[in-house]
Order: C-alpha cells, then structure tokens, then sequence
C-alpha cells in the first residue's frame, strides 16, 4: 500500500495516477471532501463527484460486475480513505492529510 498525499490547504486542486486524472475539492457547506475521476479519455468515471467515506474504495460499485470482472475503464488500482490509527472520523478539510490518508491499492 502507498500512500497518496492530501494537501488540505490546497484544495480544489487536480493530480494525475498512470495518466488518470483526479479533482479533488472539500464541500465548502458540510466540509466533506469529494474527487471526480478522469480516465485516459477524459471521460468523467462513475457518476462524477464521490464523497470520501473511510475504507470504502472509490469508484467501487462501479468499476467491476456481479462476477468481478474489472471494467477496464477504471484504473488498475484502488484508492482507499484509511485512517491511521485505525479509528473512525468523518472525512473533512481538517483531518484530510493528518487522521486520514489516501491510500493506492494496486488489484
């Protein structure tokens, strides 16, 4: 597992994983923090913004079927929100980068 680094201060900004690209951005209202995913085409993955929720892979009700063949549309690894002591928080602008790490998770 690597770990991919959250600038909380920064935010929106845009980073790329093996020519796929990502916006990352926090919800100015609930303070939730959300990435839009791009693949090789630029075409928007799932159905645009998902919300960060702590060890829910993203993008995981799509990228693969009943059978678990992986859509080849979605990258070949995962990013996991993970915390790192292994407690629950709620994914917001003030824990992003310190409580919570975004983890690349190769499948």
């Amino acid at each position: 597992m690597k770990v991919i680094r959250v600038y909380p201060d920064k935010l929106p900004y845009q980073f790329e994983i093996d020519k796929f690209k990502f916006d990352i951005f926090s919800n100015s209202y609930s303070g939730d923090i959300y990435i839009i995913g791009y693949d090789k085409d630029g075409e928007v993955l799932g159905n645009g913004a998902e919300k960060l929720i702590q060890d829910f892979p993203l993008w995981w009700l799509y990228q693969s079927d009943v059978n678990n063949n992986r859509d080849t549309r979605y990258p070949s690894f995962n990013l996991v929100p993970r915390s790192v002591d292994g407690k629950y928080y709620p994914i917001t602008k003030d824990n992003i980068g310190t409580k919570i790490v975004l983890s690349y998770e190769v499948v």
